[in-house]
């Protein structure tokens, strides 16, 4: 039963290891100076970043609502990558299969979403709040569901809007 126990942690620990591989050849590492621009943003990139950001929370938040009662809970195996990964409450979060991810009711936060590139047809998997949604296409890929399960736990851990603030910053800095 150790050898079993072991075995399954090693499965998902490699889970996590080709997520994180997934991401890099998704999503380049940032520069130097990027980096120093993410934990110091230009001023103009701050205005944006405070002025967009409640309103991306509010979004997100009435989202999750609104979505609460789709899709499915995770499954036991999924629960425990969740756990691996940082989540707090993994029992809160659901998987949402859909065609199209809803974008903003604001019509200018919805103009700066689709800048951001979200609702375009490479965007595969997106976080709200605990809903997790996927294409189709990703329905059953186990490291697109860990990435995304990844952005829970940041939440979880950083709050919503400190979250929210950093991604659009990221966003205005580096890009989608």
């Amino acid at each position: 039963m150790p050898m079993i126990s072991w075995m399954k942690k090693l499965s998902w620990l490699i889970v996590v290891m080709l997520t994180l591989l997934q991401g890099c050849v998704i999503v380049r590492a940032p520069s130097v100076e990027e980096l120093t621009l993410l934990d110091n943003p230009p001023a103009d990139v701050r205005k944006k970043r405070d002025s967009l950001a409640p309103l991306a929370v509010q979004w997100m938040n009435a989202a999750e609502a609104e979505l609460s009662n789709s899709g499915r809970q995770l499954s036991s195996e999924e629960l425990d990558m969740g756990r691996t990964l940082g989540i707090q409450h993994p029992d809160r979060v659901r998987v949402v299969v859909l065609e199209q991810f809803p974008l903003p009711g604001n019509e200018s936060l919805e103009k700066q979403a689709r800048e951001y590139g979200l609702g375009s047809d490479a965007e595969g998997g997106r976080t709200m709040g605990y809903m997790i949604l996927v294409k189709p296409r990703f329905a059953q890929t186990r490291w697109l569901l860990a990435h995304e399960m990844v952005h829970v736990a940041q939440m979880e851990k950083m709050g919503r809007d400190a979250f929210m603030r950093r991604l659009i910053t990221e966003y205005e800095i580096m890009g989608y």
